[in-house]
C-alpha cells in the first residue's frame, strides 16, 4: 500500500506541476526577457496604488488600548515594501479615537512614523479621516452628538496642519453608504453635511489640495446620485468607489451575480458608465478613483471574501484583472487593498487575508510579484487606443469549455509615451490551475514595432510570430486564460 501511495502521490505531485506549466508558459514561444521591478520613485507617473497599513484603521479602537511599539516595530519594513512594490499612490486610513484620546490630547507618534518617510520614497499619499470618537461624538458621525462637529473639525484640522507638507489629497470618512461606518444608517444628506462642514476647513488649511468623497462601499450609483443631488460636487475633486466583486469585468460586462451574493451587494448597480457619467454631471467636472478593492488568498478573512475559491494565485489574478478594469472605465488612480494581512488591534489571530503580504511571517504572496510586473510596465499617463480593431479566434479552450472569440475581454491602451497596450484574457470565475487555451488574434492599427507578449503574473516577455499582410497583424497560438496577457509595443519594456 505505501509503494502505491506513494506512485498516487508523485503522480498527483507530476500533474500539479504540468498543470502550472501548461498555464504559466507561452507554448510554442521564444522567451526573451523577463519584467524587471521598479521602485515607487524610478516611476515618473502611474495610476497604481496600495492601501498602506502600518497602523489600525477602521476599527474605532481608543489611543490607550493601541499597542504603539508593535505598530511602529512594522512600519520601516513595510515602507520599504510599497516603494519596492513600485506604486505611486498609497491610501492611509486614520481613524479619529486613534489619534485623541478621551482627555483631548493629540498622539501622533504612528502616523508621524508613517506619513513623511513613505512621502520621502515618491508616492503620493491620500490621507483618508474616518470615523466617530466614543467621547466626543458617542462613536457616531460627529454632528450627532452636541459639539461633536467642533470636536471633529478641530481634529481634521491638526492633522491637515501637521501633514500638509506631504499630503496634498485628503478623504473625508471611508464607506459613509455602508452601516458599518456610517452608524445607526446610511444618509447621503447627513454624509453631504459633513462633507460641506469639513472641505472648506481643510483646503483653508492646506490651500491647492485635493478633497475625495468617502469611498462608497461598491459601485453605489443610488446613494451617489443622492449625493449629487445635495451638490457634493461643488465640495470635493474626486469621487472615490470600492468596487468589491469576484468578476471584476462585471462593472463593464453583463455579468449575471453569483446565487451566494450577500444581500447587502446585490442591491447597488455596478454599472461603471453611469458612474463617469454621473461624475460628469455635477457644477464640476470630477475624477473617479478606485481608491480600495482586494480579493483574499485565502478563506475565513474579515472583511468581505467573496464566494471562493480562494488562493495565492487566485488573488494575483484577480489583483491584475480588476486594476486593468479600471482603467479600461476611466478611473484615473486604481489602489489595491491592502500592502499587508491587516490585523484586528485587539486580536492578532484575526485577519484580513486581502494583504499581499503575510502578517505572520511577512512572506511576500505570489499578489505582491504579480503587482510589480504590473507597476513596472504600466507606468505613466493611460488613454484609451483609439482606431485599433481586434479579432480574436479561439483555438482551443483549454479548461474554458464553450469559449468563443467574442468572450475575450480587452484592455486596449495608450500612455503618454505613446506606447501601445493589448491585455486580453477570458472573463471567467477564477480558478485556482488551469489548461490555458490558444487564441489567434488579427490587429489592425497596430503601427508600432511588433508587439511582444507578456505573462504579467510571472513577469515573463516572449517573442510572438507575427506576420504582417494589408495593414494588418497575425499572431497565431497565442496563449489565452482566466489571467492578462498583454501584447505590448517592445519599447515598454525596460
Amino acid at each position: 500500500m505505501k509503494c502505491c501511495y506513494r506512485l498516487i502521490s508523485h503522480f498527483a505531485t507530476l500533474c500539479a506541476i504540468l498543470a502550472i506549466s501548461s498555464e504559466t508558459q507561452a507554448q510554442g514561444m521564444i522567451k526573451i526577457d523577463k519584467i524587471k521591478p521598479l521602485s515607487s520613485s524610478e516611476i515618473t507617473v502611474s495610476p497604481w496604488g496600495i492601501q498602506f497599513n502600518p497602523f489600525p484603521f477602521h476599527h474605532n479602537v481608543r489611543y490607550h488600548q493601541l499597542d504603539t511599539r508593535f505598530f511602529l516595530d512594522q512600519t520601516p519594513f513595510l515602507i520599504e515594501k510599497a516603494e519596492e512594490l513600485g506604486v505611486k499612490w498609497a491610501r492611509l486610513s486614520v481613524d479619529w479615537p486613534s489619534v485623541q484620546d478621551n482627555n483631548g490630547e493629540y498622539h501622533f507618534e504612528l502616523t508621524d512614523a508613517a506619513i513623511e518617510p513613505l512621502a520621502k520614497k515618491d508616492v503620493k499619499i491620500y490621507l483618508c479621516l474616518h470615523n466617530g470618537h466614543p467621547k466626543f461624538s458617542g462613536g457616531l458621525p460627529p454632528f450627532n452628538k452636541k459639539q461633536g462637529l467642533d470636536h471633529w473639525l478641530a481634529w481634521v484640522e491638526a492633522m491637515v496642519t501637521r501633514y500638509k507638507d506631504h499630503v496634498d489629497y485628503w478623504e473625508i470618512w471611508n464607506e459613509p453608504n455602508y452601516s458599518a461606518f456610517w452608524k445607526p444608517k446610511p444618509s447621503p444628506k447627513e454624509y453631504a453635511r459633513l462633507v460641506e462642514s469639513t472641505a472648506p476647513l481643510i483646503r483653508k488649511t492646506d490651500p491647492g489640495c485635493k478633497v475625495i468623497s468617502g469611498g462608497v462601499a461598491r459601485f453605489d450609483l443610488p446613494y451617489l446620485r443622492q449625493l449629487m443631488a445635495e451638490d457634493i460636487a461643488a465640495h470635493v475633486d474626486v469621487l472615490a468607489v470600492h468596487p468589491y466583486n469576484e468578476m471584476p469585468e462585471a462593472c463593464v460586462l453583463n455579468i449575471k451575480r453569483p446565487v451566494k451574493t450577500p444581500h447587502w451587494y446585490e442591491k447597488s448597480s455596478h454599472e461603471a458608465s453611469g458612474l463617469m457619467e454621473l461624475a460628469n454631471s455635477g457644477t464640476k467636472k470630477l475624477e473617479v478613483w478606485q481608491g480600495e478593492c482586494g480579493y483574499p488568498s485565502g478563506q475565513n478573512s474579515k472583511g468581505w471574501q467573496g464566494n471562493g475559491p480562494w488562493s495565492e494565485n487566485i488573488q494575483a489574478k484577480w489583483l491584475l484583472r480588476r486594476a486593468l478594469t479600471d482603467l479600461h472605465f476611466g478611473a484615473s488612480v486604481s489602489a489595491y487593498f491592502l500592502l499587508r494581512e491587516a490585523v484586528s488591534p485587539t486580536n492578532y489571530e484575526s485577519l484580513n487575508h486581502k494583504g499581499l503580504i503575510h502578517f505572520g511571517n511577512s512572506g511576500l504572496k505570489k499578489g505582491f510579484f504579480a503587482y510589480q510586473h504590473l507597476t513596472a510596465l504600466y507606468n505613466g499617463d493611460f488613454e484609451p487606443l483609439e482606431n485599433i480593431e481586434i479579432d480574436y479566434e479561439i483555438v482551443s479552450p483549454g479548461s474554458f469549455e464553450g469559449a468563443k472569440g467574442s468572450n475575450v475581454f480587452t484592455v486596449a491602451l495608450q500612455n503618454n509615451r505613446s506606447e501601445k497596450y493589448i491585455a486580453y484574457w477570458l472573463p471567467w470565475r477564477i480558478q485556482d490551475q488551469v489548461r490555458q487555451g490558444s487564441v489567434d488574434i488579427t490587429l489592425s492599427g497596430w503601427d508600432k514595432k511588433d508587439p511582444v507578449l507578456v505573462d504579467l503574473l510571472n513577469g515573463d516577455v516572449y517573442s510572438p510570430e507575427v506576420e504582417r499582410s494589408a495593414g494588418a497583424l497575425s499572431i497565431k497560438n497565442l496563449p489565452v486564460s482566466d489571467s492578462p496577457w498583454v501584447l505590448v509595443d517592445p519599447d515598454a519594456i525596460r
